[in-house]
């Protein structure tokens, strides 16, 4: 049971490199194997399954001549270098992000590189802590945050409040904020807003044990809304006005492949629209 979990559900989002407790510390794929329980060829095949996957996306969303001229226009440079950090909105193997920089490799002449620091689960206290490492170590021209799902979450043990308050969220937030403006860089952040989930699904889920509300995690994004920056699907709208199943993974919190899409679609129209005005 223990192997069918790991290679059905839970490998695509571990990030043992993002989730230890020792930030920065390299674990080859011969470590993860055995920590996974899995044989290397196996967990080779896995990751080459999930960037697969992503190639395949990233080549139907090219088909679209409208969204290559929306490719073609984003801000991001020749060489540029982008760190994602967050939570399990970002942090999937062959997800939303790995699309991303397929999209950029194949549909533009530039170069840029992707650098996924997300991990699921992860609250912006997490994330503030872990920020030294995940963000100002790598020296980032654009940084991507997305977070605040897991903020409003409810273990089952505690359901008296989230594992982080609005107040403590906003506080992190704007910490965060001000470490990733300490960059050289002068681009502007780019916040992706606070994804909602299937409450029916993700609140039956065992590997949670705990609940998500919307009504909740609405409070969240207002509090990203009012950021500086590039605010990406504020409202968290581009799954239609009633999310779908179909649309998340099996949890109803991890997003499916046409998930994934959707938001790289939106991140694409949304930055496509974004006047660069780095270095004047």
């Amino acid at each position: 049971m223990k192997e069918v979990e790991i290679i059905k559900y839970l490998l695509p989002y571990l990030n043992i490199q993002e989730s230890t407790l020792l930030p920065g510390l390299k674990i080859n794929e011969d470590a993860q194997a055995l920590i996974y329980g899995l044989s290397i060829d196996e967990l080779k095949a896995k990751y080459d399954e999930y960037a697969a996957n992503a190639k395949g996306a990233a080549f139907e969303l090219l088909k679209s001549e409208e969204f290559n001229q929306q490719l073609n226009r984003i801000p991001f440079r020749d060489e540029d270098k982008i760190v994602v950090i967050g939570d399990n909105s970002a942090d999937e193997k062959g997800g939303w992000a790995q699309i991303l920089q397929d999209v950029y490799n194949f549909g533009t002449d530039n170069e840029i590189k992707v650098v996924n620091r997300a991990a699921s689960g992860k609250t912006s206290t997490e994330i503030l802590k872990d920020l030294g490492q995940t963000v100002l170590a790598e020296e980032p021209d654009w940084v991507i945050v997305s977070m605040g799902t897991w903020d409003a979450f409810r273990p089952n043990y505690a359901s008296d409040r989230p594992l982080v308050s609005l107040t403590d969220f906003w506080e992190n937030i704007n910490s965060i904020t001000v470490a990733i403006k300490s960059l050289e860089t002068r681009n502007p952040i780019i916040w992706l807003s606070p994804s909602l989930v299937v409450e029916s699904i993700a609140n039956d889920y065992p590997f949670f044990n705990g609940t998500l509300s919307n009504a909740e995690i609405r409070a969240y994004q207002e509090v990203i809304r009012d950021k500086d920056g590039i605010i990406i699907d504020p409202y968290f709208t581009r799954f239609g006005e009633e999310l779908a199943a179909w649309q998340f993974a099996n949890d109803g919190v991890h997003f499916s492949t046409t998930g994934n899409i959707e938001t790289v679609k939106t991140l694409v129209e949304t930055l496509s629209r974004f006047e660069n005005k780095k270095g004047s």
